[in-house]
Protein backbone atom coordinates (compact mmCIF):
# COMPACT_ATOMS: atom_id res chain seq x y z
CA UNK A 1 0.00 0.00 0.00
CA UNK A 2 1.22 3.44 -0.93
CA UNK A 3 0.11 4.90 2.39
CA UNK A 4 2.30 2.51 4.36
CA UNK A 5 5.31 3.66 2.35
CA UNK A 6 4.51 7.34 2.87
CA UNK A 7 3.58 7.11 6.58
CA UNK A 8 7.15 6.83 7.98
CA UNK A 9 8.32 9.68 5.75
CA UNK A 10 5.62 11.96 7.14
CA UNK A 11 6.32 10.88 10.71
CA UNK A 12 10.05 11.50 10.29
CA UNK A 13 9.19 15.00 9.02
CA UNK A 14 7.36 15.67 12.30
CA UNK A 15 3.75 15.02 11.24
CA UNK A 16 1.24 12.99 13.19
CA UNK A 17 -0.37 10.48 10.83
CA UNK A 18 -3.76 8.82 11.31
CA UNK A 19 -4.26 6.03 8.79
CA UNK A 20 -7.73 5.16 7.53
CA UNK A 21 -6.53 1.61 6.90
CA UNK A 22 -3.29 -0.33 7.13
CA UNK A 23 -4.15 -3.29 4.91
CA UNK A 24 -5.31 -3.78 1.37
CA UNK A 25 -8.99 -3.87 2.28
CA UNK A 26 -11.98 -1.83 1.16
CA UNK A 27 -13.29 0.75 3.60
CA UNK A 28 -16.45 2.69 2.80
CA UNK A 29 -15.82 6.39 2.18
CA UNK A 30 -18.46 7.31 4.77
CA UNK A 31 -16.48 5.45 7.43
CA UNK A 32 -13.19 7.01 6.27
CA UNK A 33 -14.70 10.50 6.38
CA UNK A 34 -16.36 9.96 9.77
CA UNK A 35 -13.10 8.71 11.28
CA UNK A 36 -11.14 11.59 9.74
CA UNK A 37 -13.61 14.15 11.08
CA UNK A 38 -13.56 12.56 14.55
CA UNK A 39 -9.75 12.58 14.59
CA UNK A 40 -9.70 16.40 14.71
CA UNK A 41 -6.83 16.31 12.22
CA UNK A 42 -5.66 19.47 10.50
CA UNK A 43 -5.82 17.98 6.98
CA UNK A 44 -7.20 15.05 5.05
CA UNK A 45 -4.86 13.58 2.43
CA UNK A 46 -5.99 10.66 0.32
CA UNK A 47 -3.50 8.65 -1.71
CA UNK A 48 -4.81 7.16 -4.92
CA UNK A 49 -3.52 5.34 -7.99
CA UNK A 50 -5.14 6.38 -11.24
CA UNK A 51 -6.16 3.60 -13.59
CA UNK A 52 -6.35 3.81 -17.36
CA UNK A 53 -6.41 1.38 -20.28
CA UNK A 54 -3.49 2.92 -22.15
CA UNK A 55 0.16 2.67 -21.12
CA UNK A 56 0.50 6.23 -22.47
CA UNK A 57 -1.32 7.53 -19.37
CA UNK A 58 1.23 8.92 -16.96
CA UNK A 59 1.79 11.68 -14.47
CA UNK A 60 1.15 13.10 -11.06
CA UNK A 61 -1.96 15.09 -10.18
CA UNK A 62 -3.76 16.48 -7.16
CA UNK A 63 -7.54 16.53 -6.93
CA UNK A 64 -9.65 18.93 -4.94
CA UNK A 65 -13.37 19.63 -5.01
CA UNK A 66 -14.89 22.86 -6.28
CA UNK A 67 -15.79 23.89 -2.72
CA UNK A 68 -12.22 23.32 -1.52
CA UNK A 69 -10.94 25.83 0.99
CA UNK A 70 -8.02 28.10 0.22
CA UNK A 71 -6.03 25.93 2.63
CA UNK A 72 -6.81 22.80 0.61
CA UNK A 73 -5.84 24.55 -2.62
CA UNK A 74 -2.51 25.71 -1.15
CA UNK A 75 -1.91 22.24 0.26
CA UNK A 76 -2.53 20.62 -3.14
CA UNK A 77 -0.08 23.00 -4.84
CA UNK A 78 2.56 22.44 -2.14
CA UNK A 79 2.28 18.65 -2.23
CA UNK A 80 2.43 18.65 -6.03
CA UNK A 81 5.54 20.84 -6.00
CA UNK A 82 7.29 18.40 -3.65
CA UNK A 83 6.15 15.18 -5.33
CA UNK A 84 7.00 16.35 -8.86
CA UNK A 85 10.62 16.82 -7.77
CA UNK A 86 10.89 13.03 -7.57
CA UNK A 87 10.08 12.90 -11.27
CA UNK A 88 7.07 12.50 -13.48
CA UNK A 89 4.73 14.45 -15.67
CA UNK A 90 3.00 17.32 -13.86
CA UNK A 91 -0.73 16.93 -14.53
CA UNK A 92 -1.53 19.78 -12.14
CA UNK A 93 -4.16 20.45 -9.51
CA UNK A 94 -7.60 19.57 -10.84
CA UNK A 95 -11.06 20.32 -9.56
CA UNK A 96 -13.14 17.20 -9.87
CA UNK A 97 -16.71 16.98 -8.63
CA UNK A 98 -18.35 14.81 -7.35
CA UNK A 99 -15.24 12.68 -7.15
CA UNK A 100 -13.48 11.75 -5.02
CA UNK A 101 -16.66 10.84 -3.14
CA UNK A 102 -15.05 11.21 0.29
CA UNK A 103 -14.56 14.99 -0.09
CA UNK A 104 -18.18 16.04 0.46
CA UNK A 105 -18.21 14.00 3.66
CA UNK A 106 -15.05 15.47 5.23
CA UNK A 107 -14.95 18.66 7.24
CA UNK A 108 -11.16 19.01 6.90
CA UNK A 109 -9.17 20.72 4.15
CA UNK A 110 -8.83 17.76 1.77
CA UNK A 111 -6.67 16.79 -1.19
CA UNK A 112 -6.29 13.58 -3.16
CA UNK A 113 -2.75 12.77 -4.27
CA UNK A 114 -2.55 10.64 -7.43
CA UNK A 115 1.17 10.08 -8.03
CA UNK A 116 0.96 7.29 -10.60
CA UNK A 117 -1.13 5.32 -13.05
CA UNK A 118 -1.80 1.62 -13.17
CA UNK A 119 -2.81 0.16 -16.50
CA UNK A 120 -6.12 -1.68 -16.52
CA UNK A 121 -7.43 -2.91 -19.89
CA UNK A 122 -11.10 -2.75 -18.82
CA UNK A 123 -10.98 1.05 -18.50
CA UNK A 124 -11.64 1.91 -22.13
Amino acid sequence: MLGLAVQPLLISAGHTVVMSRTGDTYTDVSVIAANANASKADYFVALHRNSFASPAATGIEMLICSKASATARRMAEAILARVIKVGGVNRGVKVQDPRPPVFPKTTLPAVLVAPLFTIHPSHN
